[in-house]
């Protein structure tokens, strides 16, 4: 986890950002899918590998609210600020220490208009 992973995902967030609501950028780690975090403007929706309650372990993240969780398989939050770096620290957290990759993982990005 570091500056290095945070610059390469606040490009992504401050591009959806930029579009507006109905765009989304979606990070994958590159050799597992199933550790994935959706950015849109509204939420971050996440991969969330645990039967508990997210809250506990998300508000050391800064989550302002949990917005809706399925055991194993999902977690959308809101948090709370709108700076493109301190939502890419964020996301860099989730993936380091949530999703257990660490601070050396390899992100897939694709941007989508989820109007399209």
């Amino acid at each position: 986890m570091g500056i290095g992973q945070e610059a390469l995902i606040a490009d992504p967030v401050r591009e959806v950002q930029a579009r507006g609501k109905s765009w989304c950028a979606t990070f994958e780690i590159s050799n597992d899918p199933s550790r994935w975090v959706q950015f849109t403007i509204d939420a971050i929706n996440a991969g969330y590998p645990y039967a508990e309650e997210p809250n506990d372990r998300l508000r050391a993240l800064g989550v302002l609210a949990v917005l809706a969780w399925e055991p194993n398989k999902y977690a959308s939050v809101t948090i709370s600020s709108d700076d493109a770096g301190a939502i890419a620290a964020w996301i860099d957290r989730y993936f380091a220490d949530v999703l257990s990759c660490g601070g050396d993982y390899v992100l897939h990005v694709t941007l989508e208009d989820l109007d399209a």
